[in-house]
């Protein structure tokens, strides 16, 4: 019974270890594009187009492990709040993003809300991604005033190192 056991430890310790080896070579000295593959995870630089007359965004978009979202623009800070949301995986590299913020007028007053419902289709390298986006304009009383249509796409923001130490 002893030696049975023994066996049985040291060929779970034999499978363990083998796990262990093989997540460790598929991770050590991976690039972003290897460790981050079909993961959204993560910060993005992106590009928004929206209809015209409307110009272009630059946008940072924040994914957190969890499923939470934010996003940041260049519009003016005075017209809009940060927009919060919520992100999941579809099914391969296809994922549902669904983000609002509140709208403000020149004096400052609440004039409603903007709700952005997104498919996300992550790039085959992990840092790029391509999206589509349905934006819906909602007055303070929660009516929709408008609905329109934009596109995006973004890069993964990489990490700089500086040779520095504290």
């Amino acid at each position: 019974m002893t030696l049975r056991r023994s066996a049985t430890a040291a060929m779970a310790a034999v499978v363990v270890l083998a796990v262990v080896g093989t997540g460790a070579a598929a991770t050590a000295g991976g690039t972003s594009s290897q460790t981050s593959a079909n993961q959204l995870s993560g910060t993005w630089l992106a590009t928004v187009v929206r209809p015209a007359p409307l110009p272009a965004l630059q946008t940072i978009h924040v994914f957190t492990d969890s499923g939470a979202t934010s996003v940041v623009d260049t519009d003016s800070p005075a017209t809009h709040t940060t927009q919060y949301g919520a992100w999941k995986r579809i099914e391969g590299r296809l994922y549902a993003s669904t983000g609002v913020f509140f709208r403000f007028n020149a004096q400052g007053q609440f004039v409603g809300s903007q709700k952005i419902d997104r498919t996300i289709e992550l790039g085959p390298d992990g840092d790029t991604f391509k999206q589509v986006s349905r934006v819906t304009v909602l007055d303070a009383g929660g009516n929709v005033v408008t609905t329109f249509i934009a596109r995006a796409t973004a890069e993964r923001m990489q990490i700089d190192e500086i040779p520095d130490l504290p």
